[in-house]
């Protein structure tokens, strides 16, 4: 399948989740949730929440075409991120992985030698050639070592986010809870959380030449 020419940006491929200093911070006006239950934005649109009604961070908004600015590779866009892993698409290139009976891959910080089962993981798939390769290549984290996963079955977990108060102040540090969490009325989530299942470590180098 012929895949798009992925953005770069000083010769370093730009993942798809990747916002840009180009586009401006949108504003999050928080209020109360209609009768208190929750938070919501005082302009809220429909694409603020995510299906399940979780309110989402808006992040920056998407640079015009060529426009100016720089990518923040140490961000993540969380519509785009929530758009990815809501629908299993690729972190890199934005597009549906490659099918295989062995299930999607992930790459996972750090060298393991078993499945990663049950892992709650942060980040959407990736195809393995070239969005895989690239992705070791351009990330410290990965490049340090890292874990090839092919998952059989993931499954949409919960959120990532900041608990708010009634008076509408964050509550603490990031924290992360399920779908079914009582508290997710009163988050501010920046970033979906996958959970894998079906795992099975594979080889990256063999899985790029198939």
């Amino acid at each position: 399948m012929n895949r798009p020419e992925l953005p770069r940006f000083q010769g370093r491929v730009v993942p798809w989740i990747t916002p840009w200093s180009g586009g401006p911070t949108l504003p999050e006006p928080l209020v109360l949730a209609p009768g208190g239950r929750g938070i919501a934005y005082a302009d809220e649109g429909v694409r603020d929440r995510t299906y399940d009604g979780v309110l989402l961070g808006r992040g920056r908004a998407r640079r015009a075409p060529g426009g100016g600015g720089r990518p923040l590779y140490d961000q993540v866009d969380p519509r785009r991120q929530h758009h990815a892993a809501d629908l299993l698409l690729c972190q890199i290139c934005g597009r549906r992985p490659p099918p295989s009976p062995r299930g999607l891959l992930w790459l996972l910080p750090g060298a393991a030698d078993h499945p990663a089962e049950d892992a709650l993981v942060l980040g959407p798939p990736l195809c393995p050639d070239p969005c895989a390769l690239l992705a070791v290549a351009q990330c410290p984290a990965l490049a340090r070592g890292h874990t090839a996963v092919r998952v059989r079955y993931p499954r949409a977990w919960g959120y990532r986010g900041v608990l708010h108060t009634t008076d509408l102040r964050p509550a603490g540090e990031p924290v992360q809870l399920p779908h079914e969490d009582p508290r997710l009325p009163w988050l501010l989530a920046d970033l979906a959380v996958t959970r894998l299942m079906g795992c099975a470590v594979v080889d990256l180098a063999a899985e790029t030449a198939r």
